[in-house]
């Protein structure tokens, strides 16, 4: 096995393991910082399904805008560097 085969894989492991560690992150700061609200919705009645949604709508928006902009992009980019090759499927 080659150095070069090695560290592709594993620094997009290594990569993918830090971004969910900021997620991870994240979420725990916005669960700590609204710890009170979380207390006072549920003392009036608020279920633990709609406090879930509450805090998870918020990464669900950022999801749908991401999105939006990063899949025609990326389509695009995907196509132009797809038609550099010489040999293709019609």
């Amino acid at each position: 096995m080659l150095a070069g085969e090695f560290t592709k894989p594993s620094f997009s492991i290594i990569g993918v393991i830090v971004a969910c560690m900021g997620l991870f992150g994240l979420s725990l700061y916005n669960t700590v910082s609204r710890a009170k609200e979380i207390g006072i919705r549920k003392s009036l009645g608020g279920s633990v399904r709609s406090i879930i949604w509450l805090f998870s709508w918020d990464y669900i928006k950022l999801v749908i805008i991401a999105s939006i902009i990063g899949l025609p992009v990326g389509g695009w980019a995907l196509s132009k560097w797809l038609k550099s090759y010489p040999n293709r499927i019609a």
